[in-house]
């Protein structure tokens, strides 16, 4: 009897043994932090367009009427659509030398802040080559657009050439003036003579604009 109680205790000693192992085999859980969102960045605002609220100068280098300021005038009234910001554009005239007076005073005085447009034919590369006083370099200055039309020669009745085929290898003159013996105009008229004969005369320091 006694040995079987002995039994009995070692056999709930081993079951008591299991129970407690198994137990402790099973960690206790670590609690899990609920998560916090992230906060929600401060949106940061587009900064303005630069030429917003400004005004642009555009300067002119032709005579008040000519077709030259025509043409300025024009572009100066659609410019600032296609500006970001839309800027306001202040139109005046420099007519001396096709603009070259006015390239000039914006070269060595003009703030570096692109508030300044001087339309004229003083920016083509081959005047600082020809023309007298121009010592800017083609590369000083920023092309925002440029323009190109057909040029018209008109002569008077008097003038023997009805076309301008017959005046080839005239000997009556055809009298054009000129701004200076450089720019577009006067490459045209030089191809013209050397060319195809055509006896043109320059008279310069008169705009050739109407």
């Amino acid at each position: 009897m006694r040995t079987t109680k002995r039994l009995m205790l070692i056999a709930l000693g081993g079951l008591l043994a299991v129970l407690v192992a198994a137990c402790g085999a099973d960690p206790t859980p670590t609690p899990t932090a609920t998560p916090v969102p992230a906060a929600t960045p401060t949106p940061t605002p587009e900064p303005a367009p630069y030429y917003e609220g400004k005004t642009i100068s555009m300067v002119i280098g032709y005579s008040v009427g000519s077709g030259a300021d025509t043409e300025g005038r024009f572009i100066a009234s659609k410019l600032s659509e296609f500006i970001p910001g839309n800027p306001s554009i202040e139109v005046t005239t420099a007519p001396d030398r096709a603009g070259f007076e006015a390239f000039l005073n914006e070269f060595y005085t003009g703030a570096d802040d692109g508030l300044t447009i001087t339309y004229g034919v003083g920016g083509y590369p081959d005047n600082q080559l020809s023309v007298p006083g121009v010592t800017y370099q083609w590369e000083d200055f920023r092309r925002v657009f440029y323009l190109n039309r057909p040029n018209i020669y008109m002569v008077h009745r008097d003038v023997p050439y009805n076309r301008m085929q017959d005046s080839f290898g005239g000997d009556t003159p055809v009298i054009l003036p000129q701004i200076a013996p450089a720019g577009s105009g006067f490459v045209i008229d030089s191809i013209l003579i050397e060319e195809l004969g055509v006896p043109i005369e320059h008279i310069f320091g008169i705009s050739p604009s109407y």
